[in-house]
């Protein structure tokens, strides 16, 4: 345990995450001269391996953490990549400096002096939001994206935290799910009064979990209800290969499609029976092959740095057979512990398992991605990422995702149906004015559908 003390709530979550970059694994216990709230659940036996004061009397937020990330460098001989940019999308920075002129030899620099980030990282984080601008340029800035929440999974893996259920069990209810969120698209269409997407999204969960006849029905509406030429993308995550088979995905093609996700995560079988995904490696194969045949030519694989028993060797073997695989975009995650996650919650059982140099895996998977020709196109970052590294996309010219860049930036409004669905509604591009969110039990949300639309309809 680290005890931090401070004078007051000024900082407290930058102070939290700037502590917890330098030690991941360790329990933070936050003590204030006024109260001291979270004293009743520490144990007064608890070892304590030292007293961090924290002076909160600044100048700015950014000269307290610059203070702080200098002290937690000499006491563990650590540096980070990203610097002290914990709780900060990395491309926001680079992003307003192009808009006020700055050149692309001031915004590193910019970025190393008031965040010590490293000039490796700085002139990533420069490329992205060079492309994500060229990229948003294309996307009116009055228009909207639409996201479809379905909250089923075949089993739950060890690192989720989304909202998901069980499709065996709950496969009785996913007629009465699908009714419900189509009713809530209808109410939606209505009132932005014809006015189309410029992307629909279709994530979870798992959409292809569905039956066949529910995820045609639900996207033929959604066909109906959106569709239009204008259209720049309509991507669905059939992420889990075991939910896919050939009627799904010309149902998906069919409705108008144009982007899908295959998720391996990783290509070795034995990391994929840790972390709870039931299928084969060889389901991969038979998916991707199944999508190329049936038509789909934009195809983004999801892979993850970091997971238990992942080191050098086995990362290798995984991306060389992504390269046989040609995706049109690569999706590399830093493995992040999320608080609800399996991996968090019963982490004795993964801390035998071998963890290796985060900052080597992710090079390596940039590696892999240029000799296929995929270019980084969007970049952020989460609380306790492996080896304070990041998550990034790569793809093929002209086969890049919007929506990710949309949502990352809050370019434009996303207006979201289902049940977890959070709706966030932007003035400005850049300025999120407010977020409106969905229940997340799947029983609840049929229930109460009116009271979700009448959340929309107030604002």
């Amino acid at each position: 345990m680290i005890k931090i003390h401070l004078k007051d709530d000024a900082y407290e979550s930058d102070v939290r995450a700037m502590v917890q970059a330098f030690y991941p694994n360790t329990l933070l216990f936050v003590e204030k001269d006024e109260t001291s709230l979270e004293k009743q659940r520490i144990k007064s036996d608890e070892p304590v391996e030292f007293t961090l004061d924290v002076d909160t009397e600044v100048s700015d937020k950014n000269e307290l953490k610059r203070r702080l990330y200098d002290e937690l460098s000499d006491r563990t001989g650590k540096t980070l990549p990203w610097g002290t940019l914990t709780g900060i999308r990395p491309t926001k920075i680079p992003m307003k400096l192009l808009n006020e002129g700055y050149s692309d030899s001031d915004i590193p620099e910019e970025l190393k002096r008031e965040y010590l980030v490293s000039p490796d990282k700085a002139a990533l984080a420069l490329n992205v939001a060079k492309k994500e601008r060229s990229i948003l340029s294309k996307v009116p800035a009055d228009s909207y994206s639409l996201y479809v929440h379905i909250p089923f999974c075949s089993t739950r893996c060890a690192y989720c935290s989304f909202t998901s259920f069980p499709a065996d069990k709950y496969e009785d209810m996913m007629h009465d799910y699908v009714d419900a969120v189509i009713t809530e698209l209808k109410a939606i269409a209505v009132k932005k009064r014809g006015k189309k997407p410029s992307t629909i999204y279709m994530g979870g969960g798992t959409p292809t979990a569905l039956p066949c006849e529910e995820l045609t029905r639900l996207c033929n509406v959604i066909k109906e209800l959106f569709y239009d030429d204008a259209l720049l993308e309509w991507t669905v995550e059939a992420g889990r290969p075991d939910s896919i088979d050939e009627e799904k995905l010309r149902a998906l093609l069919n409705a108008g499609v144009t982007r899908i996700s295959i998720n391996p995560q990783t290509m070795n079988q034995a990391t994929l029976d840790i972390i709870g995904r039931h299928h084969s490696v060889e389901d991969i194969y038979k998916a991707f092959k199944l999508a190329r045949q049936v038509g789909f030519t934009n195809i983004n694989a999801d892979l993850i740095m970091g997971l238990p028993n992942e080191g050098i060797s086995e990362v290798e073997h995984t991306l060389q057979c992504i390269k046989a695989l040609e995706p049109e975009s690569l999706t590399v995650h830093s493995l992040a512990r999320k608080h609800n996650a399996d991996m968090t919650l019963n982490a004795k059982d993964y801390n035998n398992y071998k963890s290796e140099d985060a900052e080597k895996l992710m090079e390596m998977a940039a590696d892999a991605a240029e000799s296929l020709d995929l270019k980084p196109y969007y970049l952020y970052r989460q609380k306790m990422m492996s080896g304070n590294q990041e998550n990034i996309g790569y793809a093929l010219s002209d086969k890049e995702g919007y929506y990710n860049i949309l949502i990352m930036e809050e370019y434009h409004s996303i207006i979201s149906a289902g049940a977890g669905a959070i709706t966030k509604i932007v003035d400005t591009p850049g300025h999120l004015k407010t977020r409106i969110e969905n229940v997340k039990d799947v029983r609840e949300y049929i229930k109460r559908i009116d009271e979700m639309i009448e959340r929309k309809v107030e604002i």
